[in-house]
């Protein structure tokens, strides 16, 4: 759980890693074991995901975070100056029971952004993203 919150956090807080380590075909095989949801499986079904896909994902799944009661969608979407970074994020409002909307937001997360995010990132620092990719 340490492992996915800490990868929920960066994605939320727009916080980066100073290297890409988890693969496209790893987070396939262990978060999407049960399938792929449909949104996420539109924008990776043609092996490229663009910037508006990323985009798209990652405001669904804040969007989503903003909706449950306890959490604030404090800070839009935005690239970077690199390109390849992006950052956004959703809080837990002061007082919420974290042990409560921390999952919420892990789903919002995993059900519209995780694998996109990973795709892209995979594309931009391997070269692609693929099913085989284990890691």
């Amino acid at each position: 759980m340490g492992r996915v919150l800490l990868a929920i956090l960066l994605a939320v807080t727009g916080c980066t890693l100073p290297e890409h380590y988890e693969t496209f075909g790893y987070l396939v095989e262990t978060m999407y074991s049960e399938g792929i949801p449909a949104g996420q499986q539109a924008l990776i079904a043609d092996g490229i995901v663009t910037r508006g896909e990323v985009e798209q994902a990652v405001v669904a799944s804040l969007e989503c975070m903003d909706a449950i009661e306890g959490v604030t969608y404090d800070d839009p979407f935005h690239w970077r100056e690199d390109g390849i970074e992006f950052g956004g994020g959703a809080v837990p409002e002061p007082g919420a029971d974290e042990s409560l909307v921390v999952p919420l937001m892990d789903d919002c997360y995993y059900e519209h952004a995780a694998l996109v995010e990973t795709a892209w990132l995979d594309q931009e620092y391997y070269g692609s993203f693929s099913y085989e990719n284990k890691r």
